[in-house]
């Protein structure tokens, strides 16, 4: 390990813009991909919301009238016609008045249950489907809040968000969301330099920590300085993560503790940082980045996954603990598990063959999600792309439909000697320090030999 060193920049150094940001443009204007998850959207927000599904029946009760009515007055004047112009047409006073010559049924329980479940089952399956997923999703909002149905919105105007990581990738992604979309207060702490584009017109400079999250020391330092320019933290994103592509027999043991410090441990010293103030005013929000790797475990993955495993159970301890220990039910926490993002680190595994079913998720599209969750007021529990939502629930299938599964995805080659050849060789981890660094060398030259 490396010896602890505390920052020597200073609060007003750490927000000056880094010049290569200087003409670069933000990537939340971009254009989100169609995807399966596209139209499952979509869906939610429009027919499986509530109350569209409360108007099926009387919408259907109106629809059936008006189809008997137009068969039984064919040509009469004022009837409509068939279609969609004749049903909205139907709904009018005058064409009630005609209805009413045409024998039709009034509208009773009886009937209604009759036309959803005899005459157009479709449209009764479709409203019980609906109507589980909305119970299902209700309760669990209750359950996932703390008996604390209420959202518990920011108010972006006091909040201020720390990101680990949030140099690159994912966590830039995350930092130019906050910024560019809310104009919120970000800190950004991580040992790369920051990509992402500077603070929009209006909004605060983006504060830049060069940090090593995994020692205690230095956040306490960097705490005080955001704590002193910003205010203090109500938001945290904890991001940060490495991996490196190694077998079992080729992880290097110190290596091995390093991804263990950024994926894990950085997130016990982040919280003890923040949490108290979150936890003192009932007030905050904690994200969790962690991994589809975090469920299903890959072939040279052993580092990554057990660390992401790792944070997955903290992530499910801080739950608890806000509940029972620290009587804070209103600090959130959401958790956010992604397959094949296209990132340098995601770069290291194969892409998906069904790219409309299971989609290379872009990093803004994981900003976004982030930002959405923060902004609900709720704990959020995000499994992406939809598509893989069942795998927390594939480590108690029987052992061989797990291994249909993944013979099915080809999820044993999906980290390759080809893909970590490629990531590495496409920069990931270039601007690495120190141990990291010198392992990075190490795999290039394996590599090689291969």
């Amino acid at each position: 390990m490396s010896e602890s060193k505390t920052p020597s920049y200073s609060a007003a150094e750490a927000v000056k813009t880094q010049p290569e940001q200087a003409k670069k443009p933000t990537d939340m204007d971009r254009r989100e991909p169609f995807t399966l998850d596209t139209c499952l959207d979509f869906l939610d927000a429009t027919l499986f919301t509530t109350p569209a599904l409360l108007l099926i029946p009387a919408i259907l009760y109106f629809w059936d009238r008006h189809q008997v009515v137009s068969a039984g007055s064919a040509g009469a004047a004022g009837s409509g016609g068939p279609g969609i112009v004749g049903f909205l047409s139907s709904l009018t006073k005058a064409a009630s008045a005609k209805a009413a010559a045409v024998s039709y049924p009034e509208a009773s329980y009886a009937h209604i249950k009759d036309l959803l479940f005899t005459k157009y089952k479709w449209i009764g399956r479709l409203l019980v489907f609906g109507l589980i997923k909305n119970v299902n999703h209700h309760l669990n909002r209750l359950c996932a809040n703390n008996a604390v149905y209420r959202a518990d919105k920011p108010d972006w105007s006091n909040e201020v968000v720390v990101v680990t990581g949030g140099a690159a990738g994912i966590g830039k992604a995350i930092v130019e969301a906050m910024s560019h979309k809310r104009k919120a207060k970000v800190a950004v702490l991580d040992l790369a330099p920051p990509t992402y584009a500077p603070a929009p017109r209006g909004a605060p400079a983006i504060q830049y920590y060069k940090t090593d999250v995994t020692d205690p020391a230095q956040v306490k330092a960097v705490a005080e300085q955001i704590r002193s320019t910003l205010g203090q933290p109500t938001i945290l994103v904890n991001n940060a993560g490495i991996a490196s592509g190694n077998t079992i027999l080729e992880s290097d043991p110190e290596h091995i503790q390093r991804v263990w410090r950024v994926n894990h441990l950085s997130n016990y010293v982040t919280l003890q940082e923040f949490l108290p103030h979150m936890i003192k005013h009932n007030h905050g929000h904690v994200v969790t980045v962690a991994s589809s790797a975090s469920f299903f475990s890959l072939p040279s993955m052993g580092e990554y996954s057990g660390s992401k495993s790792a944070t997955l159970a903290l992530h499910e301890v801080l739950k608890g603990e806000l509940r029972q220990r620290y009587n804070a039910p209103r600090v959130r926490a959401s958790l956010v598990a992604p397959t094949k993002v296209r990132t340098a680190l995601g770069d290291g595994m194969e892409d998906h063959s069904m790219p409309f079913l299971h989609p290379v998720l872009e990093s803004y599209q994981l900003g976004r999600k982030v930002l959405w969750a923060v902004d609900s007021g709720l704990s959020q529990y995000m499994v992406l792309p939809r598509l893989m939502q069942p795998l927390p629930a594939l480590r108690g299938f029987p052992d061989w439909l797990r291994r249909s599964f993944e013979l099915i995805g080809h999820t044993d080659d999906m980290v390759s000697h080809k893909s970590i050849s490629r990531a590495l060789g496409n920069g990931y981890g270039a601007n690495w320090q120190g141990a990291e660094a010198a392992n990075r060398e190490k795999v290039m030259a394996r590599m090689n030999k291969k």
